[in-house]
Formats: C-alpha cells, sequence, structure tokens
C-alpha cells in the first residue's frame, strides 16, 4: 500500500506556527517504507496528483482548512487518514 503525508494550513502564519507538530509527524512517517512524505505545507490546493496512492494521509493544522483538505482528496475517491489537532 503507498500512502501520502500532506500537511494543510489555512495561511502563512498558521503554517509557521504548526510547523513543528508537522515535523513531528512526518519523522515518524519516514521511517515507513511505503509512505512520501511531503516537505511543504499547503495553504492551497496542491497541483501534485494522488493518483498513485492508495491512502492519504492529511495533517489537518488548523480549524479552517477542512475545506481545502476536502477539496484536495475528494477528487481522487480515496480512503483519507486525518490527522487534527483540534
Amino acid at each position: 500500500m503507498r500512502m501520502i503525508v500532506m500537511g494543510f494550513a489555512s495561511n502563512i502564519h498558521e503554517k509557521n506556527y504548526y510547523e513543528k507538530l508537522y515535523s513531528e509527524v512526518m519523522s515518524v512517517m519516514n521511517s515507513f517504507k511505503y509512505v512520501d512524505v511531503v516537505d511543504e505545507i499547503y495553504t492551497s490546493v496542491p497541483s501534485i496528483s494522488l493518483d498513485k496512492y492508495d491512502l492519504i494521509i492529511a495533517v489537518h493544522l488548523t480549524g479552517a482548512t477542512s475545506g481545502l483538505v476536502y477539496k484536495t482528496v475528494i477528487p481522487y475517491n480515496k480512503p483519507v487518514l486525518l490527522i487534527a489537532n483540534d
């Protein structure tokens, strides 16, 4: 099973504030063989394709980003593990 970890924040200020939380999740996920970690926190819908992944792990850093997460993952019709801080 191929997985991807993606971080989401609603603006650049929250991105800086939650960078530590995201890096902790990344360090754990990097130890798994079939997990790709995107070293970026998205503040808008990313242009990368998620077709090759079986599971999308979304690190939901702020309450305001739920719409962003859904807009990113729903078009791919894949299972999503949502890790949230709130």
